[in-house]
């Protein structure tokens, strides 16, 4: 924001007003967000931000419990599939950028013998939809976000790391 605001700084206040009269319950998006903002008001784009906004909590929190032990090729792909996961607008096709971290699960998959069924169930349900010519705002995709991230923790999560990531959780 530091580079926008330095050349315009009157840029936040130049889009309030747009940000304010958008209408997002026109448009079905495939969030997990925009199922929080139907459960609770179905007008009120602000609860669309809510995942968000504890996604970056716990994302900080996340970050800085591991500390030194940080990994990036470890805790990267976690923490980007959590970001799609919350993430206020997304489409099918923007997940794209959650391969990385399912290229990492497969490889998990593959070095500790587990299978990768689930992940091709998964995979050719999503495919189906998009050759059945399914548009991306029907919100048939709607669950695909929590799908790679399941399969994710279920690929890479060991009976020890899971006992763990529990702790953790239920700790925070």
């Amino acid at each position: 924001m530091a580079v926008p605001l330095w050349f315009r700084p009157s840029i936040l206040s130049d889009y309030l007003p747009t940000f304010q009269s958008a209408v997002a319950d026109s448009v079905i998006i495939p969030t997990v967000s925009t199922l929080v903002r139907m459960a609770i008001d179905r007008h009120a784009s602000w609860v669309q931000f809510v995942p968000a906004m504890l996604g970056g909590i716990w994302a900080v929190v996340y970050f800085a419990r591991q500390g030194t032990r940080w990994d990036w090729n470890r805790h990267g792909s976690l923490l980007l599939l959590v970001s799609v996961f919350v993430a206020p607008y997304s489409w099918f096709p923007d997940e794209i950028v959650v391969l990385p971290a399912i290229l990492a699960a497969a490889y998990c998959c593959a070095d500790r013998d587990r299978p990768l069924l689930v992940f091709g169930i998964l995979d050719a349900a999503a495919l189906v939809l998009v050759f059945a010519v399914i548009p991306v705002q029907s919100g048939a995709y709607i669950w695909t976000t929590t799908a790679w991230l399941g399969w994710y923790l279920f690929a890479t999560r060991t009976s020890q790391d899971q006992h763990e990531l529990v702790s953790e959780v239920a700790t925070s």
